[in-house]
């Protein structure tokens, strides 16, 4: 069965090359209604495979379709299926290490191409636009002679070990040869600090933290964000209840790599769940 849908998901990729949209989907569709169709009939084992071989299969459907639109499907429609198909990556690199270390990177590249393309929503709350973006913050504070949003706080401590999640040496010695980060046969390396003890804690102007910021919102009027919409926008804006929409990254060719896929979702106000 899986060899079938393989075979599916090649045709597919191959139509897509060729351009040849509607056939593409026709074939994206029948392999994710085969795996539908198998689910209910195999063990736990298997059935968690075949879950996980549906949810890249949509995933990969929904991320073609968000930049191939077909008929009358607007830019909205476009942008809702790509958020879908990060949801379901997102899915995928949360069932464990191994599957983490397969799809998070590619989900990464996901959003960052995502945040390029359809750009990222300011939500509007009591008629005020909200953001929360730590790359718009500081675009704010190289506009500003006192980097205030920027400010955040920043923690010394001294230890006297490490331990390696993998080995569980200590990783300042030379018997540990893991380094934090990477992964090991399907588990991230980590390092667990033991007997420390706190230095002193200090206000600086860029956390490498985004959490540890002090200041970590900007808002301004729905009126003042209209102003800045250019005239086209600003009427599809008021005629249909568009969001507001930045597209500093791409604008301004910045790098978004440090947006979780958690925080990518929460200052944009969305869900990150998906059924």
């Amino acid at each position: 069965m899986i060899s079938e849908v393989e075979e599916l998901l090649k045709s597919a990729r191959e139509q897509l090359n060729n351009h040849n949209i509607p056939m593409a989907e026709s074939l994206y569709q029948k392999a994710i209604n085969i795996i539908n169709k198998k689910i209910p009939s195999v063990d736990f084992g298997q059935k968690q495979l075949l879950i996980m071989k549906l949810w890249t299969t949509k995933a990969e459907l929904l991320f073609f379709r968000s930049t191939n639109p077909i008929g009358e499907e607007t830019f909205e429609d476009c942008r809702n299926k790509r958020l879908d198909s990060l949801r379901y990556l997102y899915k995928c690199s949360k069932v464990n290490d191994y599957f983490y270390s397969i799809y998070h990177p590619r989900l990464m590249e996901y959003i960052k191409d995502t945040i390029c393309r359809f750009g990222c929503i300011l939500p509007e709350i009591n008629k005020n636009v909200v953001v929360t973006c730590p790359i718009y913050l500081r675009r704010l504070d190289r506009d500003s002679e006192i980097p205030f949003h920027s400010m955040g706080t920043s923690i010394a401590i001294t230890y006297e070990k490490g331990i390696c999640s993998i080995c569980e040496k200590d990783m300042l010695d030379d018997d540990c040869e893991h380094v934090p980060g990477e992964v090991y046969d399907g588990k991230i390396c980590i390092m667990t600090v033991a007997d420390f003890e706190v230095d002193h804690l200090a206000l600086v102007s860029r956390p490498k933290d985004p959490i540890a910021a002090l200041f970590t919102n900007h808002s301004f009027s729905a009126d003042e964000a209209l102003k800045k919409l250019p005239e086209q926008d600003r009427a599809r804006k008021i005629k249909y209840g568009l969001p507001f929409i930045c597209f500093l990254c791409r604008d301004e060719k910045l790098d978004s790599s440090e947006l979780t896929p958690e925080n990518f979702f929460k200052m944009q106000n969305l869900k990150i769940e998906i059924e």
